[in-house]
């Protein structure tokens, strides 16, 4: 199945949330911490470029960064999410879903989240599993994508539409899913976006127009 690409203004959106608290990063003194932010930053400009190999580069380069500075200074290491669920974007970029759904799970771990990246890790790892679903036919995986991808479509995430246009185009994927819930992701979809090639494919979805497992 293949779903019409998210909007560049989406990946812009998600390459911002990435970069929140950069700047307080780069205000301190301490060299390691500017070496993390500047990760963050590369890591930035490769997700909206499209590379997710560099991006998962940048990704893990942070992340041991920031741990060689931690185990330095003598303090409890907490990883940083928008390092991770820039990880797990770069492996659905990859299509090495289940990298994706681990890093977006090992996000989710952490103490504490903000309900942004929250929705966000919820996002990336319902896009991961639904990959496996496509791939495995693993019925399981589309269990995974439909519960984390309604997570992902929170108010707080910077992925809802995405996530709402995903969990409108998978309920006929499997048996388990339902028109009902069709129909109110699709209509909370429309609310989102409603313009743009993805709407069209919605909106013709939503008449009967267009077969459910279509591109």
């Amino acid at each position: 199945m293949a779903f019409p690409r998210s909007s560049h203004a989406r990946r812009i959106a998600s390459c911002l949330l990435l970069c929140t608290g950069l700047s307080s990063w780069c205000a301190c003194d301490d060299p390691a911490a500017a070496g993390v932010a500047s990760h963050r930053a590369a890591l930035q400009a490769a997700l909206l470029a499209g590379d997710g190999s560099q991006a998962l580069h940048l990704a893990t380069a942070g992340l041991d960064e920031a741990a060689r500075a931690a185990r330095a200074a003598g303090d409890t290491l907490r990883e940083d999410p928008a390092l991770l669920l820039g990880a797990a974007e770069a492996c659905l970029l990859l299509r090495r879903f289940d990298e994706a759904e681990a890093w977006a799970r090992r996000g989710l771990a952490l103490p504490d989240l903000e309900a942004a990246h929250t929705a966000d890790l919820n996002w990336v790892l319902g896009k991961a599993s639904l990959g496996l679903f496509l791939e495995l036919h693993d019925s399981a995986a589309w269990r995974v994508a439909n519960a984390a991808l309604e997570r992902g479509a929170a108010a707080d995430g910077q992925h809802r539409a995405d996530a709402a246009y995903a969990l409108m185009r998978m309920q006929d994927l499997d048996a388990q899913g339902s028109p009902e819930r069709r129909a109110k992701f699709g209509r909370m979809f429309l609310e989102l976006e409603p313009e743009g090639e993805r709407a069209t494919a919605a909106r013709k979805l939503l008449e009967g127009a267009l077969p459910a497992a279509g591109g």
